[in-house]
């Protein structure tokens, strides 16, 4: 009878979810690495040491592809806007990739946030970017958005009207996920009425909590109900939501434990004006 040590439950992971070598896909990244913070990407392990997350040991942080999507196009353009109120915010920002994106691009750093659980990432971004002077003290908040008191929050609070939350909701229960989605409803600016919310995470066809290999739950979610997880973050705060969602075919979930069901969702969730919605 072989223990099942954490040892050997990370050795497993490590086996599914941790590939040696750069791919050979990451062009854009490359760029931005070397033409904005003039340095190689070689530090992902850094990350990998931090939290063992899929996406870093299967280099899918450096798929900026999604950038250049008309949705997300859209919203640069509104940053880019003279005379703009608009200010972006990635939740769960890792290492900040997305944002020293939309600086490359052109975007002015003092309307770009991002935030994460791990102090760590976003000093490894720092590291990685060699690019600190650029942004303000507060453009970049350790934060844990399940946490009420949570100071780190509280410096977002009344600053954004875009925000992106990528592979975050797929983290959580249900109520976490309203507690999570009601939290960035109050990072909006006061008496904004055009709020967007967007990214993409693991749903399911077959809906519903499941078992993660170290006993946590998590809520997989179909468009039907993350419409309705935004109907009540709305009705907490008072605000109403549209969400448009939609299924990548080609996107493969090979994550252990992960329902056999499993398929990846991307959304835009807009927020409707009381005024017009009357």
């Amino acid at each position: 009878m072989t223990t099942d040590t954490s040892a050997a439950r990370a050795l497993r992971w490590k086996a599914k979810n941790y590939t040696e070598g750069l791919p050979d896909d990451i062009g854009p990244f490359r760029e931005l690495l070397e033409n904005y913070s003039n340095i190689p990407p070689e530090k992902r392990d850094k990350g990998w040491a931090i939290h063992a997350y899929p996406c870093i040991g299967r280099w899918s942080f450096t798929n900026i592809k999604g950038l250049d999507h008309p949705s997300f196009q859209a919203i640069v353009k509104r940053l880019k806007q003279p005379e703009s109120q608009d200010a972006f915010l990635d939740v769960a920002c890792c290492v900040g990739q997305v944002l020293r994106k939309l600086a490359f691009d052109g975007v002015d750093p003092a309307r770009l946030f991002g935030t994460d659980l791990s102090p760590e990432f976003l000093d490894l971004g720092f590291e990685l970017f060699n690019d600190r002077e650029k942004f303000g003290p507060d453009s970049f908040v350790a934060a844990d958005l399940l946490d009420p008191s949570d100071e780190g929050s509280k410096k977002l609070d009344g600053k954004v009207t875009l925000i992106s939350a990528g592979n975050f909701f797929h983290l959580f229960d249900w109520d976490n996920q309203v507690l999570a989605a009601t939290r960035m409803i109050k990072f909006l600016k006061p008496g904004v009425t055009d709020a967007i919310v967007l990214g993409g995470q693991i749903g399911s066809s077959k809906p519903g909590n499941f078992t993660t290999v170290t006993g946590g739950t998590r809520f997989l979610h179909n468009p039907e109900t993350f419409q309705e997880l935004w109907d009540e973050a709305g009705r907490t705060t008072g605000t109403k939501w549209n969400v448009s969602s939609r299924w990548i075919s080609t996107a493969t979930i090979d994550i252990p434990s992960f329902p056999d069901e499993s398929r990846y969702l991307v959304y835009i969730a807009r927020q409707i004006d009381p005024a017009v919605s009357a």
